[in-house]
C-alpha cells in the first residue's frame, strides 16, 4: 500500500466525543481497596494519569497523519509504527496473551457483561453513569473492576457516535474469568479501536477514538529525540495537559520539526550563507567603543545581512543591524529546536543586544521573537515573559492594546509575571473546558484587576462561560429528571400491567363465582320445589285410614 502523504500543521481544530477529563475525575479520591484492584488488573500506571484535555489543533494534525491501513503515524521528519509495544510504552496497560474481542449483542452466556448491565436502569449508559457507579463501590470488587475497564476503554478506546455518546462495553464478552484481566491484550485492543474509528471518521464530525494515545505517543517520541533520559515509560507518568498545551503552542508558532539534523545552538560568527560563503567572518575586527559607551560597527557595514544557513532546512533569517547595533556579534545565538519557521519581516531592527544570559530587547512593533539561549524568555513590547506565552501576549496587545498601561505597578519587570498569569488563563480557556474551574479563574482575575490590569475583555468571556455553565447545569438537571421520569414511567407501566393482569384474573374468577352462584340458586330452587312436593305427599300419606 502506498503511504498517505504528510499533512502540515494548520491549527485546524477537532472535536472529541469524550475527553480524558472524565477518567481523571474518576481517579480522584480512590480508596486503598479500589487502588489495589486497579493494580491487580495490571493498570497501575493509569493511577498517575493527569491529562484532562487534548489540545484540539494538535489532535487534528495527529489524526489526519495517522494511516490506519499501514498502522503508522507520519510526523514529518519520520514515521512511527503503531504497535502494541508502543501502546504499552504510552499507557503501561497489559499486553497479555488473551485476545480481547467484541460482541455486538449481549447474551445470557456473557455473565460479566450481564452482571455489569444489571447495575443500570437506563438504556443509554454514558461515561458519567459509569463514573458514578465506579465511585460508589468503595470496597472495590468485581463491579468496580468492570466499571473501571468500561470507563478506560470508552475514554482511551472508543465511544459511540450517538448524539449523547454512550460507553463501550462490547469487549466485556471476552472476559471469561476475573483473574484473566491482567493477562488480556489491552494494547492490541486500543489499536483495534484506533484503526476502526479513524476509518469511520469523515474529517469533520466529532472523533470518538483514542486521540489521547496519539497525543501522548507524539509527545513521548519528541522527548525521546530531545532528552532520552527524561523519556520515562509509561509516558503518561510525565506527559500532562500543560505538557501537551506547550507542545501545541510551539507548533502554532513554528510548526513541527521536519529535519533530524538540527543544531540546538548555532553561532552567527560561523554560519554560511545559501551560496556557501561565510557572511560574518570570525576575524572581523570589532571597533573600539564610541564616546557614548556603545560599540560602533564599521561604517563599511551599514546593514549586516545575516543569514542562518539554508542547508538541511535550518532556520533562515535576516536581521538588519544599525550602525550602533550591538556590543558583540559573537553573543548572538538562536534556538533551532524547530526548523520550519516562517521568514520574519524584513524591517525588523535590532536595537540592543546583551550577553547570552540576558533577553534581546526589541522595538514595540516587533512581531517575531528572539529567544535567549538559557533563560527561555522573550521580550514582547518591553515585557519579558516566558516563551510559551509570548505569542498569546502579542495577540492580546494587538487586539486590546497594552492592558498593563494603567497598572499601579510601574516597573515592567514586576508587571511581566502578572501578564504571564493573564496569558495562562487565556491559554487554559482556549484549550480546556473551564466550567469546573470558574471559581479559581475568577479569583485570579480578581487579583489581577486589583493592580489595574485591564481584563474586562476576559471577564466578558467568563460571564459567557458562566451562563453556559448555568444552562449546562439546567440541561443536566432536566436530563436527570427526564431519566428519572422515564425510569418511574417504566416502573409505573410494569405495575399497571401487573394490576391489569390481576384485575383480569379477578374478573374471570368473579364470573366463575357468579356462574356457580347462579347454578346453586337454581339447584336450591329445585330442591325447595321437590321439598314442598315431598312434604305434601308425606302429609297425604299419613291421613289415609289404616282399615
Amino acid at each position: 500500500m502506498d503511504r498517505q502523504p504528510y499533512v502540515p500543521y494548520t491549527n485546524k481544530k477537532i472535536e472529541m466525543r469524550s475527553t480524558p477529563d472524565s477518567l481523571c475525575c474518576a481517579l480522584q479520591g480512590l480508596t486503598n481497596a479500589q487502588k489495589a484492584d486497579i493494580t491487580n488488573m495490571g493498570f497501575e500506571s493509569i493511577k498517575s494519569f493527569s491529562i484532562h484535555n487534548i489540545p484540539t489543533g494538535l489532535g487534528f494534525w495527529l489524526l489526519v497523519n495517522y494511516d490506519h491501513k499501514r498502522s503508522e503515524l507520519n510526523i514529518g521528519d519520520r514515521v512511527i509504527e503503531i504497535t502494541p509495544s508502543k501502546v504499552h510504552d504510552v499507557f503501561g496497560v497489559p499486553p497479555g496473551t488473551i485476545a480481547v474481542f467484541e460482541k455486538r449483542q449481549a447474551r445470557k452466556a456473557d455473565a460479566f457483561r450481564e452482571e455489569w448491565r444489571n447495575q443500570f436502569h437506563q438504556d443509554k449508559i454514558t461515561v458519567k453513569h459509569v463514573s458514578d457507579k465506579l465511585k460508589s463501590y468503595r470496597n472495590g470488587g468485581t463491579l468496580f473492576k468492570l466499571n473501571f475497564l468500561v470507563l478506560f476503554n470508552s475514554v482511551m478506546g472508543e465511544t459511540t457516535k450517538r448524539m449523547y455518546a454512550t460507553v463501550n462495553h462490547k469487549f466485556l464478552a471476552s472476559i471469561m474469568n476475573e483473574g484473566d484481566i491482567s493477562n488480556m491484550d489491552w494494547c492490541s485492543y486500543i489499536i483495534t479501536c484506533l484503526k476502526r474509528t479513524k476509518e469511520e471518521w469523515n474529517g469533520t464530525e466529532p472523533y470518538n477514538g483514542p486521540l489521547t494515545f496519539l497525543a501522548v505517543l507524539y509527545a513521548h517520541e519528541q522527548q525521546l529525540k530531545c532528552s532520552p533520559e527524561k523519556a520515562i515509560t509509561p509516558a503518561i507518568k510525565y506527559v500532562t495537559t500543560d505538557y501537551l498545551v506547550d507542545l501545541e503552542s510551539s507548533m502554532c508558532a513554528i510548526g513541527p520539526c521536519l529535519n533530524d539534523d538540527v543544531e540546538d545552538d548555532y553561532q552567527l560568527t560561523h554560519i554560511e550563507s545559501a551560496e556557501g560563503q561565510t557572511v560574518i567572518d570570525q576575524n572581523v575586527d570589532v571597533p573600539d567603543q564610541t564616546d557614548e559607551g556603545q560599540t560602533a560597527i564599521d561604517q563599511n557595514v551599514d546593514l549586516a545581512d545575516v543569514t542562518y544557513g539554508q542547508t538541511d532546512s535550518v532556520l533562515k533569517r535576516k536581521l538588519l543591524v544599525g550602525p550602533s547595533g550591538a556590543q558583540s556579534l559573537s553573543g548572538l545565538s538562536a534556538n533551532l529546536g524547530h526548523c520550519n519557521l516562517l521568514e520574519p519581516p524584513e524591517d525588523v531592527k535590532l536595537l540592543h543586544l546583551l550577553d547570552d544570559d540576558d533577553v534581546v530587547i526589541l522595538d514595540s512593533k516587533l512581531v517575531e521573537k528572539f529567544p535567549s539561549r538559557r533563560s527561555g524568555t522573550v521580550c514582547v513590547q518591553g515585557y519579558t515573559v516566558k516563551r510559551d506565552v509570548a505569542k498569546i501576549l502579542e495577540a492580546i496587545f494587538e487586539k486590546h492594546g497594552d492592558i498593563a498601561d494603567k497598572c499601579v505597578i510601574k516597573t515592567n519587570c514586576l508587571r511581566s509575571p502578572i501578564l504571564e498569569a493573564v496569558c495562562e488563563v487565556v491559554k487554559w480557556i482556549q484549550v480546556n473546558d473551564v466550567i469546573d474551574k470558574l471559581e479559581d479563574i475568577e479569583n485570579r482575575l480578581s487579583d489581577i484587576k486589583a493592580v489595574n490590569i485591564d481584563v474586562s475583555w476576559l471577564q466578558t468571556r467568563l460571564d459567557a462561560i458562566r451562563k453556559r455553565k448555568e444552562v449546562s447545569e439546567e440541561y443536566n438537571l432536566l436530563m436527570e429528571m427526564k431519566a428519572n421520569t422515564l425510569s418511574a414511567k417504566k416502573a409505573a407501566q410494569i405495575c399497571l400491567r401487573k394490576r391489569r393482569a390481576e384485575l383480569a384474573d379477578a374478573q374471570e374468577q368473579s364470573k366463575k363465582a357468579k356462574r356457580c352462584v347462579d347454578v346453586l340458586h337454581l339447584v336450591g330452587a329445585n330442591l325447595i320445589d321437590h321439598l314442598f312436593k315431598s312434604k305434601a305427599k308425606m302429609k297425604s300419606w299419613v291421613k289415609d285410614a289404616v282399615v
